[in-house]
């Protein structure tokens, strides 16, 4: 019987000694597979957990930042003060300095990279750092489509908060950058928002952390743009990956980024963004929108289990070998280590890791139990490390709530809860410093805290609470503290309250910020204020007196002007109007020195009417009264007639004229100032050249529709000392120009005109090489264009019938019998005359004369109201009248077009001119 159950215990135990210790061993390794993935999942867990809420503490706390300074009297000083008096009177000022010194020390220490502010209607008004974005429009500048254009207007359009996503951001040098925009109020209204833009660095640096997460682990952050992830941090298997590297997210990123970008929390095993197996975890942050993922290789985490399984299959495998051998020597000895290393295993997985296998039986059970025991050793280092690793993390909240509370303090800001359930009231410890309180002696209730606030106050703030109760909503309110000493201190409390599903509050937690240090200087800048608006307003007024000084200056000036003008041209007339009869007089002719006689004071007489002209076409520019006609002016046939006019002087000096205009024809110019200009400068080159000298005229393209003309000569050239004094009135270089008239107005003048036209005008000179002058202008397109009469007029003897007659008014006897030896010389008009207005009106209606020339400053009745009643009258109103006057200002000619005259002559007379006058209107 024994042989029998020896060999079939033999055979038995052979068969089913491996299986029980396979099905151990397999439910061991799972077991322990379960519980080193747990492990590693919590491990992970809680890695993930610590890392989402320092990225949320870290944009909650940015978050309080901007709300605090968007609502601080500096931003909404800076801002009024831009929106009141404009972006370039205040950048500059010391108390906008003080200001950005204020933002840039707050700035460096929370760790912002730049604050900017911008009105409503888009103008970045102030900025710390002063990029390329200070002073530009984010609602129609270059920068328009940035994220931080975008947040501005979502901000003032929600009256919310906005945080960008992370985009490059060109003003920053292309730099990634997250913009947190929150609108500014002032009474009620959006005036602008504030930004910061916030550091990128402190944000991704949980990625650099790789603290818990062995060899292999990393900490993967990414966002959506458009359809693909864009990982914003470091990335192990990919080198400059932050904000370059991106995938379609239906191709190569793993499922976890894929949950976390689509809002997802959860864990497990899965492959990431490399194809690589892992056992990770994943965390949306919804304030950034970003997604995070914390991975280990499945290779690092599963280590003991696959040294476990490649143990268990190597002691299984030996046993099964030595099994047969055992069962023949110790066939009833193995029950009792199986059972025993049974119950060991069984006490193991139940959580005795103090548990060991005892080393009874054969060596192989022994070696069995040890490897069991060796398992069970590293199991419970896993278990140390993970309780270390706890202990760890819970030394670090600790820290984390001493930082806190440290900057609390540095912020003077403290935070409480409310219970409403059981009023328990939970203080911080910065709040009992605020309110200089015994935290063993305050008995933390609601009414306890408001008996800690100023009587005045209380009643306020318990309102406030109220209505925010009520009405669901947040609620900010600034208030004092009454201290036991008598001190009065300013206090900001900002407050939010939660709901259960019936609308029932449970609980209100808010903040206390001490504020009296903003306060004193509030008050102070209001004092500051108030005084620099009553300088202003002093300022002002002085201003307008000074500004209404200033014109009568003006209208004085004009009015003595136009007096000098008319006094100075009315003897002018008479010279220059004898002087031109003696010289054409064909009855009684001049000998040939009365001729040059004549001659010289004809040439004098024309340089002093052209000095008239210039000083007061300089005094009208000077205030601000000429008009400019504006229009395309084709340069060949201008200069073709400036040379024209100079011809004579030219071929006495024999002085050559060239002119190169390359293709250059038309600038946007007034055609008569041009000439005027440019016949200055032509004669400046013709009469300070040397004897048979050049004279080069070229017109160039210099700049994108800039045309230079310019004009050289070969002159003796001007000393380099003396150029700076060319341009300025009645200023002469003497030295240079010795016996050559001139009155030092005429540069003056054309650089005025020029720049009246919208043009430059300069000098280049080499003293005894010669001097180039040159104007530019605006290029213009051509256009059709009928060249101007030059201007030369021929004195002829008109014909006309006997019929004709002429009445003339005048009161100065000089010009009468100028007019009269005119008429009589060189026509056969009958010339009638009269001394007074009232006398030429009784004559014209007796006579009804052909043309009636008719003077301005007549005594009594001026020539205007002459006309008015010669048009008023039905029997002379068919009658055309011409103004004779030497009223020849601008506005005065303007004045008697306007008028009705047919046509405004002004003194001194140019004959020529006014025979054809006189043939074009009776003809």
């Amino acid at each position: 019987m024994m042989f029998k159950i020896i060999p079939r215990l033999m055979l038995g135990f052979f068969l089913l000694s491996p299986l029980p210790l396979a099905g151990l061993a397999w439910l061991y390794v799972q077991a322990f597979e379960r519980t080193l993935q747990q492990l590693e999942l919590e491990n992970l867990s809680s890695l993930a957990d610590k890392k989402a809420d320092q990225i949320n503490t870290y944009i909650n706390e940015r978050l309080t930042d901007i709300r605090l300074l968007a609502k601080s009297f500096a931003a909404l000083n800076i801002l009024q003060a831009h929106r009141d008096q404009g972006i370039v009177s205040t950048y500059n000022s010391a108390e906008e300095q003080v200001y950005r010194d204020y933002f840039r020390t707050l700035l460096e220490s929370v760790g912002y990279y730049d604050l900017l502010l911008t009105d409503t209607a888009g103008n970045v008004v102030f900025t710390v750092l002063h990029e390329a974005d200070f002073g530009s429009n984010l609602n129609t500048g270059p920068y328009r489509d940035t994220a931080l254009a975008g947040a501005h207007r979502e901000a003032i359009a929600l009256l919310d908060t906005q945080i960008t996503l992370a985009q490059p951001y060109a003003p920053s040098y292309g730099k990634a950058a997250i913009f947190i925009v929150a609108p500014m109020f002032k009474a009620g209204k959006v005036i602008g928002t504030l930004a910061l833009q916030m550091d990128l660095d402190k944000l991704t640096s949980v990625t650099s952390d790789t603290t818990g997460l062995g060899k292999t682990g990393e900490t993967v952050l990414a966002q959506l743009d458009g359809n693909d992830a864009l990982f914003v941090g470091t990335l192990r298997h990919v080198q400059n990956a932050a904000f370059h590297y991106r995938v379609p997210l239906g191709d190569k990123v793993a499922k976890p980024m894929r949950a976390a970008l689509a809002g997802e929390h959860g864990k497990g095993i899965s492959r990431d963004y490399a194809g690589v197996d892992i056992i990770g975890v994943w965390r949306y942050l919804p304030a950034l929108r970003w997604g995070m993922v914390v991975k280990m290789d499945a290779v690092e985490a599963f280590a003991p289990l696959y040294r476990l399984q490649q143990l268990s299959v190597i002691a299984l495998g030996f046993l099964a070998l030595v099994a047969g051998l055992v069962a023949l020597l110790f066939g009833r000895a193995l029950v009792s280590p199986i059972r025993q290393l049974l119950i060991a295993t069984e006490r193991i997985a139940a959580g005795d890791l103090n548990r060991r296998a005892p080393l009874v039986g054969c060596d192989e059970f022994r070696q069995l139990a040890v490897s069991f025991n060796t398992m069970t050793e590293h199991l419970q280092f896993q278990y140390a490390d993970l309780e270390r690793q706890v202990e760890q993390r819970t030394a670090d909240i600790r820290l984390a709530m001493a930082q806190l509370n440290d900057a609390q303090h540095i912020a003077q800001v403290g935070s409480w809860e409310l219970d409403l359930s059981d009023g328990l009231l939970i203080w911080s410890d910065e709040i009992y410093h605020l309110f200089e309180i015994d935290k063993n002696q305050f008995g933390a209730t609601y009414q306890a805290f408001l008996n800690a606030i100023h009587p005045e106050d209380r009643d306020a703030v318990n309102e406030a609470y109220s209505r925010s109760l009520q009405t669901r909503e947040a609620y900010e309110i600034t208030h004092r503290l009454l201290m036991p000493d008598g001190r009065v201190k300013y206090v900001t409390e900002r407050c939010v309250s939660y709901f259960d599903g019936e609308g029932k509050p449970i609980r209100s937690v808010g903040t206390v910020q001490d504020v009296s240090e903003l306060k004193q200087v509030e008050l102070a800048l209001k004092r500051l204020n108030d005084e620099l608006e009553q300088r202003v307003q002093q300022r002002t007024e002085l201003l307008l007196q000074a500004k209404e000084d200033a014109d009568r200056a003006n209208n004085a000036k004009s009015e003595f002007l136009s007096r000098m003008s008319h006094e100075l041209r009315t003897p002018m007339n008479a010279i220059m109007g004898f002087a031109q009869l003696l010289e054409t007089d064909h009855e009684t002719p001049l000998v040939p020195d009365q001729v040059d006689n004549v001659r010289e004071i004809l040439h004098a007489g024309r340089h002093l009417l052209d000095l008239i002209n210039e000083v007061l076409d300089l005094a009208r520019i000077e205030t601000g009264r000429i008009e400019l006609s504006l229009e395309p002016v084709e340069l060949p046939s201008l200069i073709g007639e400036c040379i024209a006019l100079l011809q004579p002087l030219t071929a006495e000096r024999q002085i050559g004229l060239n002119l190169d205009v390359d293709g250059v024809d038309t600038v946007q110019a007034d055609r008569l100032r041009l000439r005027q200009v440019l016949l200055n400068l032509l004669s400046n080159a013709v009469k300070y050249n040397r004897e048979q000298g050049s004279v080069y005229i070229t017109c160039r393209l210099v700049a994108e529709s800039r045309v230079r003309i310019a004009v050289r000569d070969n002159g003796r050239g001007i000393a380099a000392d003396a150029l700076p004094s060319l341009f300025k009135a009645f200023e002469r270089i003497e030295s240079a120009y010795d016996g050559i008239e001139g009155s030092g107005i005429g540069l003056a003048l054309s650089k005025r005109l020029t720049e009246a036209m919208n043009g430059t005008i300069g000098v280049e000179s080499v003293a005894g090489v010669g001097s180039t002058f040159w104007i530019e202008l605006p290029a213009a397109e051509a256009k059709d264009y009928a060249p101007a009469d030059s201007g030369a007029g021929v004195l002829t003897q008109n014909s006309y019938v006997a019929a004709h007659t002429v009445l003339y008014i005048e009161d100065n006897p000089a010009n009468l019998r100028l007019v009269q030896k005119i008429i009589s010389t060189h026509t056969r008009l009958l010339l009638l005359d009269a001394r007074t207005a009232e006398q030429g009106l009784d004559i014209a209606r007796t006579h009804h004369p052909a043309l009636i020339l008719l003077d301005i400053n007549l005594p009594g009745m001026s020539g205007f109201e002459a006309l008015r009643r010669l048009q008023d009258d039905p029997f002379t109103s068919d009658i055309p009248v011409i103004a004779i006057s030497a009223n020849a200002m601008e506005r005065d000619i303007k004045k008697g077009v306007a008028a009705g005259f047919s046509d405004y002559l002004t003194k001194p007379l140019d004959i020529p001119k006014l025979l054809a006058v006189l043939d074009s209107v009776l003809h």
